[in-house]
């Protein structure tokens, strides 16, 4: 979420060059998904194309919080298992878009910044679901 909170900072012109010489790499392409994470969301065509259907920041955010805790096998399992259930369903969970300051339209020093995010309590398969 840091990240994010720094690339939001860039949009909106407040990033200062101090900030940006501690930064670690800010490319998408520095995270890389776990294999393990990544073969339990293939295992099931559907739970993938869930996945896939969520907004960005937010796989980013979930995948992130599992990998966290790789070395704490309990830990690891049990936010795997939790994330992996939710996908199945279409479902997206937890603290992911700072309370929405990450994942909204915004207007701020004429820099216009859109999310393509949806409320993370509706399932993505259909209303009503």
């Amino acid at each position: 979420m840091n990240k994010e909170r720094v690339r939001r900072l860039e949009r909106l012109g407040l990033m200062t060059d101090n900030g940006r010489k501690v930064l670690p790499d800010m490319s998408r392409n520095a995270f890389i998904i776990d294999e393990v994470i990544e073969r339990r969301l293939k295992e099931d065509e559907e739970r993938y194309l869930n996945f896939m259907k969520f907004p960005e920041f937010y796989r980013l955010i979930r995948i992130d919080t599992i990998q966290q805790v790789k070395n704490q096998p309990e830990l690891f399992k049990k936010r795997l298992d939790k994330f992996i259930e939710n996908t199945k369903q279409g479902k997206m969970y937890g603290a992911w878009n700072n309370h929405g300051r990450l994942c909204r339209k915004m207007l701020c020093s004429q820099i216009y910044y859109s999310c393509n995010c949806i409320e993370y309590t509706k399932p993505i398969k259909g209303e009503g679901e």
